[in-house]
């Protein structure tokens, strides 16, 4: 699976590079490698490579995007000014991620690329983010769901649970970021 979201990242950027055209509010909501999917799209529009390859045309920036993350499968250091989704920010306007610091495939995923110390995003909380195009910091809303989800990896459990991921998303949506 990890080795097809650069694919699906530059898919969804074209859908969304299209999508601003409209002038409505966008929101993306990913869980799991769909984080890592989502991250990758906001690089891509802003003119960022993925696996080497690139959208054609212009770059968008300033997208002002509201990204959700459910127990996202994507580096921690990935949105970092120098990560490999570095240029996400640029098109980011609000951040909600939902994490869990007990998830027990998230543990785990130093594993795809074997290296050691390589820690998932959904499995820590946050800790550097680029700047926004304009130069500000992302505005970031997280909440640890360990006690509520536990050792499991299942979507559902943030929805179903008392992490309130349902009505954190939904805030999300309608452009009103809670904590």
């Amino acid at each position: 699976k990890a080795d097809r979201t650069d694919a699906h990242g530059l898919y969804l950027a074209w859908l969304l590079r299209r999508q601003q055209g409209a002038s409505s509010h966008t929101a993306v909501i990913g869980y799991s490698f769909g984080g890592r999917i989502a991250t990758g799209a906001l690089h891509a529009m802003a003119g960022g490579q993925l696996g080497r390859r690139a959208l054609p045309g212009p770059p968008v920036v300033g997208a002002n995007i509201d990204l959700g993350q459910i127990a996202p499968a994507i580096d921690s250091k990935w949105i970092s000014a120098r990560g490999y989704h570095g240029q996400s920010t640029k098109n980011l306007d609000h951040l909600v991620l939902l994490y869990n610091r007990r998830d027990a495939v998230l543990k785990r995923y130093w594993l795809l690329d074997k290296m050691s110390g390589r820690m998932a995003l959904g499995y820590t909380r946050p800790r550097s983010f680029a700047p926004r195009v304009d130069g500000s910091k992302v505005r970031v809303r997280s909440r640890d769901c360990a006690p509520f989800v536990g050792l499991r990896h299942d979507e559902l459990d943030y929805y179903h649970s008392r992490c309130r991921a349902g009505s954190v998303m939904a805030s999300l949506i309608n452009d009103h970021v809670t904590n």
